[in-house]
This record gives structure tokens, C-alpha cells and sequence, in this order.
């Protein structure tokens, strides 16, 4: 598993969007098989937004999760009708 900094969505800039679009491209690029990602804390999904351009054509499966209800709700409405996000919610984190 690789680990990225931490990224914070209040100092978002186009800057730190190409970086980690780039770092996931030259990690993705090397995988014939899917690829999982995970973004703990998706929030509104900016880090999703960048691995689902990062990924392309190659197979992958994404796992957004964030506690809160409104985030979770956002999150829904911007990716329930793509089969390659996993979503997760403050109910699942009663299952931890």
C-alpha cells in the first residue's frame, strides 16, 4: 500500500490537484489488475474526484467513507450511479 500526504480540502488548489492526479497515475499506470483506493474522510469527494480522472480505463474500485450525515448525503448524490464506489457512512462505522 502506498500512503499520500494529507490533503486539506480548505487550502484546495490546482497545485496539490496535479500532484496527487499525477502520483495516482504513475501508481495506477503500473496495475494490470483493479486497483482499490481509499478516502477516509471524502468529505465532499475532491479526493474521489481525482482518483476516478487518475484511474482512466484501468479497472478500479474506490471506498469513500466520511461520518457525517450531510457529507455521506453529498457524497450519494455525486457517485450512487457509479458501480466502482464503495460508499460508507457514520451507520457503517458502528460495525468497527
Amino acid at each position: 500500500m502506498q500512503w499520500m500526504p494529507s490533503y486539506n480540502p480548505e487550502s484546495y488548489d490546482f497545485e496539490q490537484r496535479r500532484w496527487l492526479r499525477d502520483f495516482l497515475c504513475q501508481t495506477v499506470a503500473q496495475r494490470t489488475t483493479p486497483y482499490q483506493m481509499f478516502d477516509i474522510g471524502a468529505n465532499r469527494g475532491y479526493i474521489t474526484d481525482v482518483m476516478i480522472d487518475a484511474a482512466g480505463n484501468t479497472p478500479w474500485l474506490i471506498h469513500a467513507c466520511d461520518p457525517s450525515p450531510c457529507c455521506y448525503r453529498t457524497l450519494t448524490e455525486k457517485y450512487s450511479n457509479l458501480a466502482g464506489i464503495r460508499l460508507y457512512s457514520h451507520e457503517h462505522y458502528r460495525d468497527w
